[in-house]
């Protein structure tokens, strides 16, 4: 099959850069954007300040736990 034939190229500079409007300014309106198994795990959209309250707040959880049980251990 010969895809640089007129058909197929008019096709490939239409959709040629639709990932790059999606991905770099966020354009979702421009077309389909593949992505894989994982986006079915995705359950929630969050703000990137909620995203670090919640990874300091389970750090410093982690943190007391295993600092608590070395202290409990020493003695």
């Amino acid at each position: 099959m010969n895809y640089w034939n007129p058909a197929c190229h008019r096709i490939a500079t239409g959709v040629a850069g639709v990932y790059s409007q999606i991905l770099n300014r966020g354009a979702m309106d421009s077309g389909a954007c593949s992505c894989g198994m994982i986006a079915g795990s995705i359950h929630e959209i969050r703000t990137v300040n909620e995203l670090i309250d919640r990874i300091m707040s389970e750090a410093e959880r982690l943190i007391r736990e295993r600092l608590a049980a070395m202290l409990n251990d020493a003695r």
